[in-house]
């Protein structure tokens, strides 16, 4: 019973019975921001890899969290090894820039100073997943030309209800 009493008391004073004090004001501080779960990004890969199939295109899907952090990962049997790492760094990209890889091929086109740019993947292959006015994540794919690619990543961003462009955004004032 004594230790009980002392459990009891020393969890009182260490405050994990009562809330912390200074909550209210860290939520000044803090913002929520909406999650690409693990059940979220397993959908998309299936979806990635049943429209790889589809077009006959050996693949490998990955997709990051709005950190850029590897989610989900899938390689198709038969797929070049290069894939693995081009298609992780494509979903990264895509979420660095907050736009799909195809942005920056074009860029490059006009300057190729651009392929100075840490992380910049200048391919078409890897989007951003939007919710409401965040990147949550990004799907990026390999293991076909860029078109295909591209197709791929765009079908199975669809698949879900992910919208195929960034939310208007306020401009910024200069």
């Amino acid at each position: 019973m004594r230790r009980l009493l002392a459990v009891g008391l020393l969890v009182t004073s260490v405050g994990w019975v009562s809330p912390r004090p200074g909550a209210a004001q860290v939520q000044d501080v803090v913002s929520i921001r909406p999650a690409l779960t693990l059940a979220g990004a397993e959908r998309l890969v299936d979806a990635a890899l049943r429209r790889a199939e589809e077009g006959g295109w050996r693949m490998v899907v990955a997709v990051v969290d709005g950190g850029g952090h590897l989610v989900q990962l899938a390689r198709m049997d038969g797929v070049q090894l290069a894939s693995l790492e081009i298609a992780v760094e494509k979903a990264r990209g895509a979420v660095r820039f907050r736009r799909p890889t195809s942005a920056p091929a074009e860029w490059v086109r006009g300057n190729p100073a651009y392929l100075g740019l840490p992380g910049i993947v200048p391919v078409a292959g890897g989007v951003p997943l939007w919710a409401g006015d965040e990147v949550v994540g990004g799907i990026g794919v390999s293991g076909a030309t860029a078109v295909e690619d591209a197709l791929v990543a765009d079908a199975a961003a669809a698949s879900v209800g992910f919208p195929f462009s960034e939310p208007e955004l306020p401009r910024r004032r200069r």
